[in-house]
């Protein structure tokens, strides 16, 4: 499987543990295709575009209830002292 070349058909079909796996392999190779844009002979340059497309069709049908949101933790509330001049 191309994975510059997934279709929305072909991620509609993944199990959750296999579209995590599946994005953990897309992040990687998107990694290793930038890193390889410094070597002269190996560029990738349509590579990474199609892997960046990949992902973000993976990341949106996935939805959002299954990603993880970290929150911040929340600030306390600090009063200022007003000042009168």
């Amino acid at each position: 499987m191309d994975l510059h070349k997934l279709k929305a058909e072909e991620i509609r079909g993944f199990e959750m543990a296999r579209s995590v796996e599946l994005e953990h392999q897309i992040r990687r190779a998107l990694h290793d295709a930038r890193m390889d844009i410094y070597n002269p002979a190996a560029r990738a340059s349509g590579k990474i575009r199609g892997l960046k497309r990949s992902l973000a069709r993976l990341l949106t049908l996935r939805g959002p209830a299954a990603k993880p949101v970290a929150k911040a933790p929340a600030k306390p509330a600090t009063k200022r002292a007003k000042t009168s001049k």
